[in-house]
């Protein structure tokens, strides 16, 4: 008897099985938690600023470089490029996709405003404007497995079977195209950053290959080869003047984990292992990212525990079966990086926009110092919340107001949160020089008080660790 005959033969049976579908279905639907429904915007904000009888070396000296090195400290910033000329400076900061151009805006007006009264005295105010691209909705809905942790070697061995592990590096995301001797080096907003990254120029221009297209990552290193953070890197890129000297003290490297193109052959529709043996065909080994391809938990587990001793953020696995998939990542990817958590004390938080209208979104975070009674603030997120968690946080902050202004509510220190984060880095906007990025909110401790909080010499300790490196 077939299946079906079942339940023809027994109606009932039939109407509840399908009702029973009908609620774990519904069930789901709703339950399955939305953490954001932003809108995609990619904006670009110029800070352009005067100096009058000044020439361009001046100007480059005196304008350019103090103001881009206070803007690279700036969160959010996808790239920076900048130009000086007789009597001008222009440096343009294209944001992150979906970074709110408002708060990088504030963020760099206040970046410029530290370092203005370094710049002549006989140059113009900065004049700071905001230009921002077509924006679309957007939905992000959030998955669990209760099986297998997220981003873990295990899930992405259990996703992929066999797959090749890449180190995963805290640098710049460069494509190269390579024609003859001619070389050019484009970021992943397609900006032409040739100029700025001669290093990576004649590395490929050394290949024997004709034509080339390449993916990869540009890296400022230190001479033991530990990874500089990530805004060091940026201020190579979109320099155009004292390349050379930028070089001596900054040099750039270039590490490529895919081919595109090899001579006359397009590679985008080979599955990925013969895109790696064409790139390693076409490549010497030192501007390869290094690679390894297995099966085996133990194998893959210690080439990842090896990117992290060297300082890096942690390693890619990709499916060798998969085309090449253009984005800023594919879905035959998975990220696996090392993920930190700390305990800090929420200080205020800001409104939020859009759906979030009229509830508390954006959190201040701090540590505690140790040394006395106040707190060294880190950063701001307001991602990993829930529509619950949303409504829940707003009724206690508000409950724990102290005084507020246009923007937030400051509160008294008393809510403990459990805070992840993929890294940290340098930032004088901040007391403690210290900055989360990446950061998103767990859960609130409620069965914490402040006085369990995480100081900010635990937060030192971490990114004192993020630059070790394993002896070689």
């Amino acid at each position: 008897m077939k299946i079906t005959d079942l339940f023809v033969r027994r109606p009932v049976l039939s109407a509840v099985i399908s009702l029973l579908i009908l609620v774990l279905g519904l069930r789901a639907i709703f339950q399955l938690p939305v953490t954001q429904f932003p809108q995609t915007e990619n904006g670009v904000i110029t800070v352009n600023t005067t100096y009058y009888g000044a020439d361009a070396q001046t100007v480059a000296g005196f304008i350019t470089q103090p103001l881009e090195a206070a803007i690279a400290q700036a969160q959010g910033i996808d790239y920076l490029s900048s130009s000086s000329s007789a009597g001008s400076s222009a440096i343009t900061a294209t944001l992150q996709m979906n970074y709110p151009s408002n708060k990088a805006l504030t963020e760099i007006s206040a970046q410029v405003n530290a370092v203005r009264n370094q710049l002549p005295p006989q140059s113009q105010l900065p004049v700071i404007s905001l230009q921002a691209n077509q924006t679309t909705d957007i939905l992000y809905l959030n998955y669990s497995s209760k099986v297998l942790p997220a981003n873990d070697i295990t899930e992405a061995l259990a996703e992929m079977g066999t797959a090749a592990f890449e180190w995963k590096l805290d640098g710049a995301r460069v494509q190269v195209h390579k024609l003859g001797d001619d070389v050019r080096v484009f970021t992943r907003n397609r900006n032409d950053v040739t100029a700025s990254a001669p290093e990576i120029v004649e590395a490929v221009r050394a290949a024997s290959a004709h034509a080339l297209i390449l993916d990869g990552e540009a890296i400022a290193l230190r001479p033991d080869g530990a990874p500089l953070p990530f805004q060091d890197t940026m201020r190579r890129f979109g320099r155009t003047l004292d390349v050379e000297a930028m070089r001596a003290t900054m040099p750039l490297s270039a590490f490529f984990f895919d081919c595109l193109r090899l001579d006359d052959e397009s590679l985008t529709t080979r599955p990925a292992s013969e895109r790696f043996d064409a790139l390693s065909r076409a490549l010497p080994a030192a501007v390869l990212m290094p690679r390894i391809v297995t099966d085996d938990l133990g194998t893959a587990e210690a080439f990842y525990d090896d990117a992290l001793a060297r300082g890096h953020e942690g390693v890619m696995a990709k499916a060798l079966s998969a085309p090449y998939e253009a984005g800023r990542r594919a879905p035959s990817w998975l990220k696996v990086k090392r993920l930190h958590t700390l305990d800090l004390v929420v200080l205020a938080a800001e409104w939020g926009h859009g759906r979030r209208r009229g509830f508390l979104s954006n959190l201040h975070l701090a540590a505690r110092d140790a040394q006395g009674d106040g707190f060294v603030m880190l950063g701001k997120t307001f991602k990993g919340m829930t529509d619950e968690l949303l409504a829940w946080q707003t009724q206690a902050l508000l409950a724990l107001e102290t005084h507020r202004d246009r923007w937030a509510v400051y509160v008294r220190p008393e809510l403990v949160v459990e805070v992840a984060f993929n890294d940290l880095q340098a930032s004088p906007r901040y007391p403690g020089g210290l900055a989360l990025r990446f950061a998103r909110i767990k859960r609130y401790r409620g069965d914490k008080t402040v006085a369990d909080a995480d100081t900010i010499d635990t937060v030192r300790a971490i990114y004192e660790g993020r630059f070790a490196r394993t002896p070689q």
